[in-house]
Parts: structure tokens; sequence; C-alpha cells
């Protein structure tokens, strides 16, 4: 099972937004993330800027 953390911003400023990210979906001009027990979140005016699936990680950024 690959799950993932997510971020917020560039790596000098990012802030952590989820753990144990298991989905990652693009909803209109937002973004929501669903961990492994189900919770989901929603990130509006953002986009995908880097997914690293060797070190599990997901960095979205804002528009």
């Amino acid at each position: 099972m690959c799950l993932s953390k997510v971020y917020l911003g560039q790596r000098e400023e990012r802030k952590l937004l989820g753990e144990e990210v298991a989905k990652i979906e693009r909803r209109g001009k937002s973004v929501m993330i669903r961990d492994l027990f189900g919770e989901s979140r929603e990130f509006e005016n953002c986009f995908v800027r880097e997914i690293d699936l060797m070190d599990n990680y997901v960095i979205l950024d804002r528009e």
C-alpha cells in the first residue's frame, strides 16, 4: 500500500496538510484529500505541484 503525506507550499515554507493520504482528487479549482481512515478535507484554489512516489509525498500550491 502506498500512502503519502500532503504538503501545501514551497519547500522552505510548506505546511503539512495530511498524513497517510490514500486518495487525491481534483474538483474544479480545489483538491480533495482522503486519508486511510476515510476522513477527507478539501482545499480551495489549489493544484498539485509535485508528486514524489519514491518518498511518498505530494505538494499542493495555490493558484
